[in-house]
C-alpha cells in the first residue's frame, strides 16, 4: 500500500464476506479482498462478529506491511475480551505503533459527515439498525441474517433447479462464493419492485444473460430474495420501532437523516422505508441516504483517522507497557 498525501494511518475493516485496508484520507480501500482464504474458506467473522480471533488476526496482519497507526473498525456488539485480544496481538507483535477501536455503526455515519441519524446496515453477515444522537448510540437491533445468507439461498435455488452456470461449482467454497454473490447481485438489480409491489402485481419472468452467451429464465425466486431478507431481518417495523423509542424531540432528526449502508442493500429498500415511514411522518421530513452504502465503514474509519484531534484517543505502545489490556477500558471509554 501507498501512503495518500502525508497521512500514514491506515483504517481497517474486517466482516463477514470481505476484508477493506487502506490509508485514511482515502475514499476507497487499496486491499479488497474475500475474508474466505484460510484452507477451510471460513471467514473468521461470524455474522458480523469476530469468531475466530487467532484467524482474524493472521488475516489483518498478513496485510499490514509497516508499523503505522492503525484505525480498526469493529462491530457494535464486539466482546470486549476478544477487543483486549486483538489490541494487546497488535501491540505486543509491533505490527502497529497505535491503535483506534471504532464502532462499525458509528463509522457507518461519519462516512456521511453525519453524527444524528438512523444506520441501516445490510451487510455480509448481519442487518442491523442504530438509532444514534450526538455520536452515541441510543438504541441498536441486530439480526444475523445479511447478504451471505442471500447468497447461499440463491446457490441453493440454483442446484436445486439445475440451473448453476458452467465455471460455477455449486458444492464449493472461497472464490466460488464470490462468483454467486456476483450472478445475485446483477439479478436484483434493477428489482425495485420486489419490495414495493404486492407479490400477485410482480412480473413472474425474467431472464439473466451470462457472460457465456446462455441465458437463463427466472421467476418469482429473484423477489424472494429481498422478501426473505426483509421478513427475516423484521426491517421496516424495526426500523419504526427504534425511532418510537426515542424522545419525541429527536425524531424528526431521526427520519431526516436514515443512512443505509452494506453490500447487502437491496434495490428499493429506500422507497419502501418511505413508503411506511410515510404513515406516520411527513414524506417531505424523510431523507435517506445510500450513496457510500458500499464502503461506508471503512470511509468513515479512513475520516476519524485523519482528523488531528483523534490522535489523543489512539492506544500506544507507551500506554500499553504502562496500563497492560487494561488501558482499552481506560482509554476508548468514549466509544
Amino acid at each position: 500500500m501507498n501512503p495518500v498525501g502525508d497521512v500514514n494511518t491506515i483504517a481497517a475493516d474486517i466482516g463477514t464476506e470481505t476484508l477493506k485496508i487502506g490509508y485514511c484520507g482515502a475514499l476507497h480501500p487499496t486491499i479488497f479482498n474475500s475474508t474466505r482464504q484460510n484452507p477451510n474458506y471460513e471467514s473468521p467473522v461470524l455474522h458480523s462478529v469476530i469468531s475466530s480471533p487467532s484467524n482474524y488476526l493472521s488475516l489483518l496482519t498478513s496485510s499490514l506491511s509497516c508499523n503505522d497507526p492503525l484505525v480498526l473498525a469493529v462491530n457494535y456488539e464486539e466482546k470486549m475480551v476478544v477487543k483486549k485480544n486483538i489490541v494487546g496481538y497488535l501491540l505486543d507483535k509491533k505490527y502497529t505503533n497505535g491503535i483506534l477501536l471504532v464502532p462499525s455503526n458509528l463509522m457507518d455515519m461519519y462516512s456521511h459527515g453525519k453524527s444524528s441519524g438512523i444506520v441501516v446496515n445490510m451487510s455480509g453477515g448481519s442487518t442491523s439498525v442504530s438509532t444514534i444522537i450526538e455520536g452515541n448510540v441510543t438504541h441498536y437491533y441486530s439480526v444475523p441474517i445479511g447478504g451471505f445468507d442471500l447468497t447461499q439461498k440463491f446457490r441453493k435455488y440454483l442446484n436445486e433447479e439445475d440451473l448453476v452456470p458452467r465455471g460455477y461449482k455449486s458444492n464449493e467454497k472461497g472464490d466460488n462464493d464470490a462468483k454467486f454473490a456476483f450472478l445475485k447481485d446483477e439479478l436484483c438489480r434493477e428489482i425495485k419492485e420486489s419490495v414495493i409491489e404486492v407479490k400477485s402485481e410482480r412480473n413472474s419472468e425474467t431472464f439473466y444473460e451470462l457472460p457465456s452467451g446462455k441465458s437463463i429464465k427466472f421467476g418469482n425466486e429473484r423477489y424472494e430474495l429481498a422478501d426473505y431478507l426483509l421478513e427475516k431481518s423484521n426491517l421496516i417495523e424495526t426500523v419504526r420501532s427504534l425511532i418510537d423509542k426515542n424522545d419525541q424531540d429527536v425524531r424528526h432528526i431521526l427520519v431526516n437523516n436514515i443512512m443505509l449502508c452494506g453490500m447487502g442493500v437491496i434495490n428499493g429498500i429506500s422507497e419502501r422505508l418511505v413508503s411506511e415511514l410515510s404513515k406516520t411522518y411527513s414524506p417531505s421530513k424523510i431523507r435517506i441516504y445510500w450513496e457510500k452504502k458500499v464502503f461506508s465503514t471503512f470511509f468513515g474509519a479512513s475520516v476519524v483517522g485523519s482528523v488531528g484531534m483523534a490522535k489523543n484517543m489512539f492506544i500506544t505502545q507507551a500506554d500499553y507497557e504502562e496500563c497492560g489490556e487494561s488501558i482499552l477500558e481506560r482509554k476508548n471509554v468514549m466509544w
